[in-house]
């Protein structure tokens, strides 16, 4: 599989690690998981099932073909040609705050994801794998060098834990951060 720079891709490839990230979502066959930046499926293939309904968001052209060509004929997923950034939350799902999200997503538009999730409604639950500077920072205590907008911004409406720390040699490419 080949990563587009433009894209920010690195792909997971640790099975280990995949199932931690889906385990740790927690959902149930009455969940509706929307998972941003589905790839080339490395989360998709451990939560296929798990919700009542999955979405996949992929904007790369060549993986949501891929997406849809395996997964698009289940009754249960939808996937979706776009970017997340310009989805209407509330076109997914009902109500929003019942939705859980997951995503393995670029650093190069972290800040503009996670801002756009804590918009109201807000999603139920939030997992997103970051660069660990940025989990760094939205962990940070204040007083310390990592504490700053970032951390009040998200903070102010939302708990925010580390779940995991996933080394760099979990990705292809490898990327030059954990």
């Amino acid at each position: 599989m080949w990563a587009k720079k433009s894209l920010g891709q690195n792909f997971l490839v640790d099975t280990r690690i995949q199932q931690k990230i889906v385990e740790a979502l927690d959902c149930s066959s009455s969940d509706t998981v929307l998972e941003i930046g589905s790839g080339g499926g490395a989360l998709t293939r451990h939560l296929v099932g798990r919700p009542g309904h999955l979405v996949l968001v992929e904007l790369d052209d060549r993986l949501a073909k891929e997406l849809n060509d395996e997964w698009g004929s289940r009754p249960d997923v939808d996937v979706l040609h776009q970017d997340f950034l310009e989805l209407d939350l509330a076109t997914v799902v009902p109500d929003p705050t019942e939705l859980l999200v997951l995503g393995n997503i670029p650093y190069n538009i972290t800040a503009p994801i996670v801002f756009k999730l804590l918009e109201r409604p807000r999603p139920r639950d939030i997992i997103l794998m970051v660069q660990r500077e940025v989990a760094d920072r939205l962990t940070a205590e204040p007083g310390t060098g990592e504490y700053g907008a970032l951390t009040v911004g998200v903070r102010s409406v939302a708990s925010v834990k580390r779940v995991l720390k996933v080394p760099r040699r979990a990705f292809r490419p490898v990327p030059g951060v954990d």
